[in-house]
């Protein structure tokens, strides 16, 4: 009796860890988690008008050098805790470009049809993907996803890590507007043209709380935006990412004006322009973002920007970048930056260098910032038109500590600084309201003194213990945490992005036992609901504290 019991049980295991063989063909309807992993044998594809439903959990696992074609909706849909995986069975050969061992082909959007509903990547991870050009046509763009023609498609709380392509290691858009990407990680991606991490053409994604991640590129290693690409960018990183040649963090180039709102550049490198190359009638916006600690192994530190390029940086903080030839934070060349109400501090080995080809018209314009140098701060001057308007300074900014924490102290001469209404050649750069800024006047620099640097804070060590659940949410979260139970008060703080603190439960008391909680419902002090986005929440003890990420989506 016992031998049939135990039979019974390993057979039932059995069953519940079945693998599911999927032969090349057309593919729908639901794929559960009983039957995962799903083993797939050749090229599928989701047909015009049928939808594939995949379950929490489930591993997707590639046999061969396969595409997964979407032209009807794919509904990709897992949790926090039980993530869908698009793998490959053998990583044997991975590296090699020139063969097709070791790599799936990524998942498809080939002008799929627009009647079909929007297809949705949550939390995913898409790993392994590798388009080398076998198999046209654009074969060799988007490792682990392309998109052709087609908006209807929303990655969100995903992960799209380890992949490689001619053109856009991690994924490739091409004439695909509206494509939404939120709180996803893109990482260790590598492209042996451009963009290592995303290449776009003709495409303007909206992406949101998005973290590129040492990817790798001849230019473009975060990101490359080719022909009139105008990504959206908010709340996002680039890190460490390498772009060869040119734009560590991002190339732009042919008439590609990308909003760059919220974003921090950090340890970045390439030969020209370590954190973002603007090139060929590219007109950015940078506001509120951060450029700090790049380096070109030739020119600009921070940025590049050429051949008829008009970046706009506007309450940004560009420090401690450098570059082995010239320009610390830019080599100008046929173009014609505007800086407003920005910090521009210690970078190597001067600020901004212009080329001094007789046959290029270069200007630069400056506003309400703080200029390490002054004007100083520009070699070959000569070459350019210099707008060196009111309110500028040269005086230390005086940032909060030596640690990357460029928060202003209490002493600083950027704070009421900057200007609230710019205007420049009849386009209006600067426009805020009262409640956009502390004080007097708006600050100079990334952030506003009064708003809290919460991110800076996010690895403190301590014992609390600190966590909530869920995340993400979309409604509401419960915050747990630990304290000694002799603990009297315990303070919990929320802040969102931009460090502005939007709901306080202060002053609550501890007792009976050390596990505590805090109920949050997404509203902000006035009971009125924020907005979706990322925040923060700080606990603090005993002159203590602890700061932990959550999600809210809506």
């Amino acid at each position: 009796m016992k031998k049939i019991i135990i039979l019974i049980i390993i057979f039932s295991a059995a069953i519940l860890s079945a693998d599911t063989i999927i032969p090349s063909g057309d593919v729908s309807g639901n794929w559960s988690l009983p039957n995962s992993p799903y083993l797939i044998e050749g090229e599928i594809t989701v047909p015009n008008a049928e939808t594939l439903s995949i379950e929490p959990g489930v591993q997707v696992e590639f046999q061969g050098h396969y595409k997964f074609h979407i032209q009807g909706r794919l509904l990709a849909i897992g949790t926090s805790s039980d993530i869908i995986t698009f793998t490959i069975n053998d990583t044997t050969n991975f590296h090699d470009m020139n063969l097709q061992e070791g790599a799936w082909q990524g998942i498809r959007f080939n002008n799929t049809p627009a009647t079909n509903d929007s297809s949705k990547i949550v939390f995913c991870k898409i790993e392994y993907g590798k388009a080398n050009g076998f198999d046209p046509p654009c074969s060799g763009n988007g490792g682990a996803l392309y998109v052709e023609n087609f908006s209807k498609l929303l990655v969100q709380n995903s992960e799209i890590s380890s992949n490689k392509a001619m053109l856009g290691g991690g994924i490739a858009l091409d004439s695909s507007n509206g494509v939404v990407f939120k709180n996803t990680i893109i990482s260790n991606n590598e492209s042996t043209g451009d963009g290592g991490g995303m290449y776009l053409i003709q495409s303007n994604p909206v992406l949101d709380g998005i973290i590129f991640d040492d990817n790798d590129s001849s230019s473009g290693g975060g990101m490359a935006c080719w022909y009139d690409s105008s990504p959206t960018v908010s709340n996002s990183n680039f890190l460490n990412n390498n772009g060869g040649v040119h734009g560590g963090g991002i190339y732009c180039k042919f008439g590609s004006s990308p909003d760059l709102i919220d974003v921090v550049f950090r340890e970045n490198i390439s030969s020209y322009g370590a954190a973002a190359n603007f090139n060929d009638e590219s007109n950015p916006r940078i506001v509120r973002v951060l450029i700090e600690n790049n380096h070109a192994t030739n020119s600009s530190g921070a940025f590049s920007c050429g051949y008829n390029s008009h970046p706009k940086i506007i309450n940004s903080t560009i420090v401690n970048n450098t570059a082995d030839g010239n320009g610390g934070v830019s080599y100008i060349y046929d173009s014609h930056p505007v800086f407003v109400n920005s910090i521009i501090w210690n970078n190597e080995p001067e600020a901004f260098y212009f080329s001094d080809w007789d046959e290029f018209v270069n200007s630069i314009t400056v506003a309400n910032s703080d200029v390490e140098g002054g004007t100083n701060s520009i070699v070959n001057s000569e070459y350019a038109t210099i707008n060196w308007l009111s309110g500028n300074i040269d005086a230390d900014p005086q940032f909060m500590n030596a640690n990357n924490d460029f928060n202003l102290n209490s002493n600083s001469p950027c704070i009421d600084s900057g200007i609230d209404f710019f205007e420049w050649n009849s386009e209006v750069l600067v426009d805020l309201g009262f409640d956009e800024y502390f004080g007097a006047a708006p600050d100079m620099g990334v952030y506003e003194y009064g708003f809290t640097n919460i991110e800076n804070e996010e690895y403190q060590i301590s014992n609390f213990n600190l966590r909530n659940f869920p995340n993400p949410f979309r409604t509401s979260t419960t915050i747990y945490f630990d304290v000694a139970q002799t603990s009297r008060f315990v303070t919990i703080e929320i802040y969102n992005i931009k460090g502005q603190k939007v709901r306080s439960f202060s002053n609550r008391q501890v007792s009976g036992s050390s596990k505590q909680k805090v109920f949050w419902d997404g509203k902000d002090e006035n009971n009125e609901p924020v907005s979706g986005g990322i925040y923060y929440y700080r606990l603090q003890n005993r002159g203590i504290s602890q700061v932990r990420k959550m999600i809210l989506m809506k």
